[in-house]
């Protein structure tokens, strides 16, 4: 939600508050049982957090709005955490028009094509999904908002639906957000609204995932089927939206300025905790969990809560209106305007930080008589740590994560506290080692040892016992079978016997949900010992008659040729060679030989298949 639309939605609820009667926290506010604890005991308790390699596995636990006015700035930080933050909603687009015919319009003519083009396809190379937000500003120059006239009727419905499937389509985004608040305020005519509404995101949730798009929605908080903002009908569209964006701040809006006559000026938490969960419980009971990100506010507001004095009008004049600043902000700001940070409190129940401070003003009035007053503030924002209460809360509920209104606005700790966490629930790689027995004969049972080891600092903190390991075979056609499955022992490693055969064995992990990657080995094949058996050899060698050795080498090897080889000055001298045949039987000549005795032996390289082979033939005397 833009700032701007929001100072719309806030003057309009300044208005309508009373008449909705949907808001719980209205009637809380009203019946002054919503009261703050005293924080004066509380302790700042914000823990350091170091820097964590990037490069770690990590669950995307993060999404966000980037508004026109810093969408630029805010790729850069969507792209520098994307190992974190897995989609991004550029609030770029606008609906305009009447109850006849809406169009949709671009929020600021500085978001040229060239730069969404350009920003989109920085996220989407970076793996970010891209999902631009369409907000309804019909209602800003009327009294009510026109789209539940255009979802009334079919074909200004279809148009509309078109509308936004082209626009998807044409500018290459991942899908579409949908923020459509104008309506949330005219609860009097929520009954007629809602059935169309649910056709509207059915038959729009339809068109864009038949061009492969993604339909995300954002809403007001509902916290059952007949409370808060319940036209939006959680229950019936969660089937039909692939997201599902709850705004769970704005719970204390209050006075935009200061009104000495008001008993309060409506300041408090931005989304007091217990609120957020009421809202959380409902929506996991109505849209699978998996769709659902948690809105957090990544701003805070700074409102005055008493004036003792005559404020000057000269001089030093104080600004008595409500303060937003973006989290980030906060704690600069304040330092500039000499306020000592350090005693904010991060309340306990709220889970927000506040804090408040005096000044005071010296001056004149218009006529030039002298004026003093002290001015008190209050201010509650969240920062890091609040972001990641929430996220806590989100995942505890089964949620996907959080949503940050506005992405840029965050303080970096958020990032930096967030990522240790998200690395903590993902998956992380594992590398699989097999590796066969010492040699044994064709046939014969031989062992097969795997060694499942984690490859990340994240994952040599787990244990690698009880991972399921499947031993695979290779068939004719290069494909894989299972053929044996064990589980580690609680050294991440498990053994297998087979019939030793000459063909290729690998092994294979699969995905341990929240633990570990799936994973594959290299190839092995047993080492296989090979035999050769003599049938033949010259009896009585002589020069003329020359020498001769046959036999068979089992298991053949029809690329892996015999030679015979001398020994010569210490060294093995090639002086014959030979091919197998299919048989495994080989004949080995060597012509002419010297009269005298020689050291003889059969070798063969190793291959990939098998072990080198060496066969000693001793010492035969040539006459």
């Amino acid at each position: 939600m833009s700032t701007m639309s929001r100072d719309l939605q806030q003057t309009k609820a300044s208005m309508k508050l009373l008449k909705i009667g949907v808001a719980a926290i209205t009637a809380l506010a009203l019946a002054g049982s919503f009261l703050l604890p005293s924080l004066a005991s509380e302790e700042n308790t914000s823990v350091p957090v170091n820097e964590v390699d990037q490069s770690i596995p990590a669950v995307p636990v993060i999404t966000g709005w980037l508004p026109y006015w810093d969408d630029a700035p805010g790729t850069a930080t969507v792209i520098a955490n994307g190992d974190i933050i897995s989609e991004a909603m550029p609030f770029w687009w606008s609906t305009v028009g009447n109850s006849q015919s809406v169009s949709l319009k671009i929020k600021s003519t500085g978001t040229t094509l060239a730069k969404r083009t350009r920003l989109v396809g920085q996220m989407q190379a970076a793996g970010i999904k891209v999902l631009p937000t369409i907000t309804d500003s019909t209602c800003v120059n009327a009294s009510t908002s026109s789209l539940p006239a255009i979802f009334a009727s079919d074909q200004k419905r279809a148009n509309y639906v078109s509308q936004i499937t082209q626009l998807a389509l044409t500018e290459n985004y991942d899908g579409i957000d949908l923020d459509l608040e104008c309506f949330m305020y005219e609860s009097r005519l929520w009954s007629g609204y809602q059935a169309n509404w649910v056709k509207f995101v059915t038959e729009l949730g339809s068109a864009l995932r038949a061009q492969g798009d993604l339909l995300s929605v954002t809403t007001p908080p509902i916290y059952s089927d007949t409370s808060g903002y319940w036209v939006y009908a959680w229950k019936q569209i969660g089937p039909q939206i692939d997201r599902l964006r709850i705004m769970a701040y704005d719970y204390s809006t209050g006075n935009s300025k200061w009104d000495p006559k008001a008993k309060s000026q409506g300041d408090g938490a931005i989304a007091p905790m217990d609120w957020v969960k009421r809202i959380v419980n409902y929506a996991v009971s109505v849209v699978e969990p998996g769709k659902i990100w948690l809105g957090v506010p990544a701003y805070g507001r700074n409102w005055v809560i008493a004036v003792d004095g005559v404020c000057p009008t000269q001089g030093e004049v104080p600004n008595l209106d409500r303060v937003t600043w973006t989290s980030k902000e906060v704690i600069p700001k304040l330092t500039e305007l000499g306020v000592t940070t350090t005693v904010s409190r991060y309340h306990s129940i709220h889970k927000e930080q506040n804090l408040s401070y005096s000044r005071t003003f010296t001056g004149t009035n218009n006529s030039g008589a002298a004026r003093t007053c002290t001015v008190t503030r209050t201010v509650w924002w969240q920062d890091a740590r609040s972001h990641f209460d929430r996220l806590m809360v989100a995942k505890e509920a089964g949620m996907a994560g959080i949503s940050v209104w506005r992405l840029n606005g965050e303080e970096d700790e958020m990032w930096v506290r967030t990522r240790p966490f998200a690395q903590s629930i993902s998956e992380q790689p594992l590398t699989v080692e097999l590796r066969p027995d010492a040699l044994v004969k064709l046939g014969e049972p031989t062992t097969l040892s795997a060694a499942v080891r984690p490859t990340t600092a994240v994952g040599a903190s787990r244990s690698v016992a009880n991972v399921p390991v499947r031993l695979q075979q290779q068939n004719s056609d290069k494909s894989w079978s299972d053929i044996a499955v064990a589980t580690t022992d609680a050294t991440g490693n498990a053994v297998f016997t087979i019939s030793a055969i000459l063909s290729r064995f690998r092994v294979s992990t699969d995905l341990v949900t929240g633990t570990w990657k799936p994973a594959t080995s290299s190839e092995v094949i047993p080492a296989i010992q090979r035999v050769i058996e003599l049938t033949q050899i010259s009896t009585a060698p002589t020069t003329k008659r020359g020498l001769v050795v046959g036999g068979i080498v089992a298991p053949a090897s029809l690329d892996n040729p015999l030679e015979l080889q001398r020994r010569v000055n210490k060294k093995w001298v090639l002086i014959g060679s030979a091919t197998l045949q299919e048989n495994g039987a080989f004949k080995l000549k060597w012509d002419k030989p010297p009269v005298g005795t020689h050291t003889l032996r059969i070798a063969t390289p190793a291959t990939p298949s098998y072990p080198a082979l060496i066969f000693k033939l001793g010492k035969i005397m040539v006459k």
